[in-house]
């Protein structure tokens, strides 16, 4: 059984889909390999909104026992505040120490 926390989120007034519609998605997922996870959560995204086009990005963190680690990530983007915007997630299992998922959405008329 797998946990997701939403980490950060936009401000997008028109959400093509919810945070816990996401995290509904990463906690049914049966698996954390990163191309069916994506296929996964496009699949499922793509039947909300024929008016907005989905990208999906899965990092994985993996450290041994015996040593700290830690990531840092940037997005940038150029776009409509209200229209377009992200989920990151982090989802945790007892078999990966932590997968962070990010979900953009950016309207199409």
């Amino acid at each position: 059984m797998s946990s997701a926390k939403l980490l950060s989120s936009s401000k997008s007034e028109q959400r093509p889909v919810t945070a816990q519609y996401i995290t509904d998605i990463l906690t049914s997922s049966s698996s954390f390999d990163s191309s069916e996870l994506i296929r996964h959560i496009l699949e499922d995204v793509q039947k909300k909104s024929s008016k907005h086009k989905f990208l999906v990005n899965v990092t994985k963190i993996t450290s041994s026992d015996d040593s700290e680690c830690s990531a840092a990530s940037n997005f940038g983007a150029v776009w409509d505040s209200e229209k377009d915007g992200y989920y990151s997630f982090e989802v945790s299992s007892e078999e990966h120490k932590s997968t962070i998922v990010s979900i953009y959405w950016v309207y199409i008329s």
